[in-house]
């Protein structure tokens, strides 16, 4: 069921191409200041990024750990994460390109804690998961959207008229997990001031973006639907875009 909701979903985004937008918009975000808070690390332990982005999750995490390893599949994602660490003069940190599917635990040994932060949308998950799981000491940290963020999507399909695919949530990887004997627990970030957007013209630029189709598709009337339905929808300060309450990220995790 999760390889046949990925199969409908628009083509993945090239993160090459996309990877300055993303380090724009992270940059912005509390998030990875909050999921570093919940990581249960300590100065003797490493730590497996996997899908690392920009950075900014790794950087965050090495605040408390001794020597994270993090793997990402774009060269142009490696290469500004890279940056942004020597910025924050974070000198433990390894960037390794490859896929997650590649990855292979015997060759790579064991590390104390593995996180996936919104990262782990492949084919095969619950092949994956066993690997995460392999790969991991002590703990394993995941997070994926929401599934009331799927609702935005939803919503910008119908009032473009075009057929709607949700994506496969959370509930499917935690089912997985319970199919391979992983009790894990499940946790809603809490609300707090998560900034998303500049404007509503960035947020829908952004909110296109993730749908895999671009803003020059839209015909004005398209467009001025949408900024309508943002303005009446997302909490709006000094011209700041706020998500609304309850699309915030939902963390799986468990102990080894």
């Amino acid at each position: 069921m999760w390889n046949e909701r990925l199969q409908k979903m628009p083509p993945k985004r090239d993160w090459n191409n996309f990877a300055q937008k993303f380090d724009k918009f992270a940059k912005r975000d509390d998030y990875p200041r909050r999921f570093a808070e919940k990581i249960r690390g300590t100065p003797c332990d490493t730590v497996l990024d996997l899908g690392c982005g920009n950075g900014s999750v790794a950087i965050e995490i090495s605040k408390k750990v001794k020597h994270v390893t993090s793997v990402d599949i774009a060269t142009k994602m490696l290469e500004i994460a890279g940056k942004n660490a020597k910025n924050c003069n974070v000198t433990n940190i390894t960037f390794i390109e490859d896929r997650i599917e590649d990855l292979n635990p015997k060759k790579m040994g064991q590390y104390d804690i593995v996180v996936a932060s919104r990262s782990l949308g492949v084919y095969n998950l619950k092949k994956e998961l066993k690997k995460i799981d392999e790969l991991a000491r002590k703990y394993v940290y995941i997070t994926m959207w929401n599934p009331k963020r799927n609702q935005l999507e939803a919503n910008f399909c119908d009032i473009m008229g075009l057929e709607y695919h949700q994506k496969p949530d959370y509930i499917y990887l935690y089912n997985m997990l319970y199919q391979l004997g992983i009790y894990a627990n499940v946790e809603l970030f809490e609300e707090d001031s998560k900034l998303e957007y500049c404007n509503v013209e960035e947020a829908i630029n952004r909110c296109m973006l993730r749908m895999g189709l671009k803003e020059d598709e839209m015909n004005e009337d398209t467009k001025f639907k949408l900024k309508n339905y943002l303005k009446t929808h997302f909490k709006e300060k000094n011209g700041d875009i706020y998500f609304p309450k309850g699309d915030k990220p939902i963390m799986i995790w468990w102990k080894k």
